[in-house]
């Protein structure tokens, strides 16, 4: 996978949890969160298997931190203010941006596994 196709995936990924975050003041229930958080999973490792809680057991343990604090960020925003919504993608995109994030990814893709 090359430099593109990692920083899609991410984008993605950050689209996804920053359009719930932005719902027009619309509520998002938790089974939205849920759903979100699967594609998230999925975006990272779509082989992998999810039968935890987490959803993470398929993933190395630079992207399930990720993928762990993403759901936390989420938590904590579901139900915020604008302002709040805007803080929560920066937050986002933090975690999805840090380097061991990338470097998994690269490492994933060079094995095949994504």
């Amino acid at each position: 996978m090359n430099e593109a196709a990692i920083h899609d995936r991410l984008a993605q990924a950050h689209n996804l949890l920053a359009g719930l975050l932005r719902a027009d003041g619309e509520s998002v229930g938790a089974d939205e969160y849920d759903r979100a958080m699967d594609r998230i999973a999925l975006l990272f490792d779509p082989k992998g298997p999810f039968h935890t809680p987490s959803m993470t057991v398929a993933l190395p343990p630079a992207l399930d931190r990720a993928v762990i604090e993403l759901r936390e960020i989420m938590e904590r925003f579901r139900d915020a203010t604008a302002e709040s919504s805007e803080q929560a993608v920066r937050e986002l995109w933090s975690v999805l941006g840090r380097r061991e994030v990338v470097a998994e990814l690269r490492r994933e893709s060079e094995t095949g596994r994504i």
